[in-house]
């Protein structure tokens, strides 16, 4: 039976007019009228909250009013004369209160079907045909005595004022029940918009009465926000949901009273495998799509409720949750993520993202501005701009935001005076109307103005969006982190042709050129993947060029791992063996360590400024932090004496070497201006 149109079974005899029949049709009642020409053919049925548009009911009744003509029900034609849609919400706030809720309800239809509802009950009146208030009150003493008499349901329904009160409203206020005790533990896996998401999911469960907990044996709902990228992540993933079942059983065993806990997956994963992850061996109660976060606390509750497994994976063109103050689970953090885009719009032929992410959109400027604020007041001291093609960002509402006639003077001049362009070279698969919308550059200039004293730094970029513009705002702002992610995918002009990555090798290196010349000693991390559709060892052996000129200072290295639904699944062949696959990630990988190795030796005796964000998990008397590039630093903080070091502070430091996997340093100074910080 489909979560859809589930309804708990020991609410049928409690609720007049719901029957546990066909999951589609719950009930189905012809009444004959006057002259036995005509029917009215009522057909309720009932589902879940996963289609609710306004997301402030637990379970909602349709009701199809219909009418035929005696001859169509005899030929058992599907014709219909006249009809109209109604909705009627239900709120079962307990399943003790369900059945007085049914005899009670809260009413309301959808604002597209109610002139069709008011005209089609008012034909029905004017031709003198047995009401819906017939019908109900009829059904109604059919079925009481099917009722828990314990619950009092009375035994009269007042159906017209109930009509009446469905004609008029066109919303109802959320009563979502408020679950106080219960605690959340959330589990995030993936890149760094998975981790704002999971911020945004916790602070709209807070908001309906749930706590976070940092445990999961202490939770009462357990929720793994995924990645799809590859499918190693989603082995991961099943392997955890399959640990998380193993340790309950082990606690049931030990006959432990503890209630098993509700298990959701969130994200990526749960947008592309969708009904999959329910019917799999009943390891997951919840799906919840990357979109649908607002009705976590729907979801939840229908499954507290009724027992059956739930889900809402809806895509939407201009969700970007901008009105929802994450929760900030490290709160000795001093790095914080803010989501400002989501979706993509390139469709590389290798990526699942544009189909479990949709479309692009870009999050109102005055609330990423609002919100920077607020991180700055709350002491942090780098706020990370993420989004699924961050450099991409688009805000067309911004000059009708202001409300200020001169302040949206300036906005279009500045648009106006610095339109958006690609980078020299590269292209787009699709055509888009960017006219009057906000651009990146802008924006990462507004961000850097609101705190001095705090770092900013944006991923995941494309190559396609570095203009001039904003290369200069990177190297003019003192507080913009001199670091970029620049995504080559493959050193093989062939290759990114056959990715439609809307670039050639030749634009690829002209870009970063161009970067390191505009921008001195920048920090440049990539992404690669071994072993794509059609790749040659020719292919191979440019991928392991670009490794050697470019001299990366990180790199992001995986095979390639065929995703469902993308171009590359359907029109490529994935003719490269996973052994030859692996082959030649290693040596890539191997490439890559070489060069760094050679890299890292001119880093000794340099001076560096680091953020300190903690002790380092080798030598806990030790603190560690990042250099504006990314560069992990570890010093020795009782070297520097007069001055206390802690977390949160900017400190000067000279590195001395290199041991573990971290550059050593020796302390010079603790840094309070940034901008006046020099040698």
């Amino acid at each position: 039976m489909s979560p859809r149109c589930r309804i708990h079974h020991n609410l049928s005899t409690q609720c007049p007019f719901i029957r546990p029949f066909n999951p589609k049709l719950q009930y189905k009642k012809h009444c004959c009228f006057g002259d036995g020409k005509r029917r009215l053919l009522v057909v309720a049925t009932t589902q879940s909250s996963t289609t609710c548009l306004d997301r402030s009911c637990h379970f909602f009744m349709y009701i199809k009013i219909t009418l035929t003509t005696e001859d169509d029900h005899r030929n058992k034609n599907r014709k219909r004369s006249k009809g109209c849609m109604m909705r009627i919400h239900r709120l079962f706030c307990t399943a003790a209160s369900a059945a007085q809720a049914a005899t009670q309800p809260t009413a309301t239809a959808a604002s597209s079907t109610l002139p069709s509802a008011r005209n089609a009950v008012e034909k029905l009146r004017q031709n003198q045909i047995p009401s819906l208030d017939h019908f109900i009150q009829k059904q109604f003493a059919e079925s009481h005595h099917h009722a828990d008499t314990s619950l009092n349901l009375g035994s009269r329904i007042d159906s017209d004022s109930q009509i009446r009160q469905l004609l008029s409203q066109e919303s109802i206020p959320d009563q979502t029940p408020a679950l106080t005790h219960s605690k959340v533990f959330i589990e995030t896996y993936g890149c760094q918009q998975n981790m704002s998401d999971s911020e945004i999911a916790m602070s709209i469960l807070q908001a309906h009465g749930y706590t976070y907990s940092p445990r999961q044996d202490d939770a009462d709902v357990i929720l793994l926000n995924t990645c799809s990228i590859r499918e190693k992540a989603e082995s991961k993933v099943w392997q955890r949901l399959k640990d998380i079942r193993a340790q309950w059983k082990r606690k049931r065993d030990a006959r432990l009273d503890i209630p098993k806990p509700i298990v959701g997956v969130l994200g990526c994963m749960a947008e592309r495998l969708k009904q999959d992850l329910l019917e799999e061996k009943n390891l997951v109660d919840i799906v919840v799509g990357p979109d649908a976060y607002r009705d976590l606390p729907n979801l939840l509750a229908s499954r507290r409720l009724t027992g059956q497994a739930a889900m809402n994976v809806q895509l939407s063109l201009d969700e970007t949750y901008a009105d929802i103050a994450p929760v900030r689970f490290a709160q000795s953090s001093v790095s914080a993520f803010l989501s400002i885009q989501r979706g993509c719009n390139n469709l590389c032929s290798f990526c699942i993202v544009p189909f479990t992410r949709g479309r692009e959109r870009s999050r109102p400027a005055s609330s990423i501005l609002d919100e920077v604020r607020r991180l700055s007041d709350q002491g942090f001291k780098e706020v990370v701009l993420v989004g699924q093609n961050v450099n991409n960002y688009a805000d067309r509402s911004v000059v009708a935001e202001t409300g200020d006639a001169r302040r949206e003077e300036e906005m279009a001049s500045l648009m106006k005076a610095s339109p958006r362009k690609l980078t020299e070279g590269f292209k787009t698969i699709w055509k888009e109307n960017f006219e009057h919308a906000l651009r990146f550059a802008d924006l990462l200039d507004m961000v850097s103005q609101v705190d001095p004293n705090m770092r900013v730094r944006f991923t995941s970029p494309h190559p396609q969006w570095f203009p001039d513009e904003l290369l200069q705002v990177i190297r003019d702002r003192h507080n913009v982190c001199k670091s970029l992610h620049l995504p080559a995918q493959s050193g093989s002009t062939v290759v990114l042709a056959t990715m439609k990555r809307g670039y050639s090798r030749e634009a690829y290196d002209a870009l970063l050129e161009k970067a390191r010349s505009m921008i001195p000693d920048l920090f440049v991390s990539t992404d690669l993947i071994s072993g794509f559709c059609g790749e040659t060892e020719v292919d191979h052996q440019h991928t392991l060029d670009l490794l050697r000129k470019s001299k990366f200072d990180k790199a992001y290295m995986f095979h390639y791992s065929l995703r469902e639904k993308t171009h590359a699944s359907r029109h490529l062949k994935d003719d490269v063996p996973l052994k030859v696959k692996l082959r030649r990630l290693q040596e890539v990988v191997e490439t890559f360590q070489q060069v760094l190795a050679e890299k890292s030796d001119q880093y000794v005796n340099r001076s560096e400024t680091i953020l300190v964000d903690g002790h380092w998990s080798k030598r806990a008397e030790f603190l560690q932090g990042c250099t504006d590039g990314g560069r992990h630093v570890v010093f020795d903080p009782s070297l520097l004496s007069d001055v206390p070091i802690r977390v949160g502070d900017f400190v000067r430091v000279k590195i001395i070497g290199k041991q573990q996997g971290a550059f050593m340093a020796t302390p010079l100074r603790r840094v309070v201006d940034l901008k006046n910080d020099r040698d």
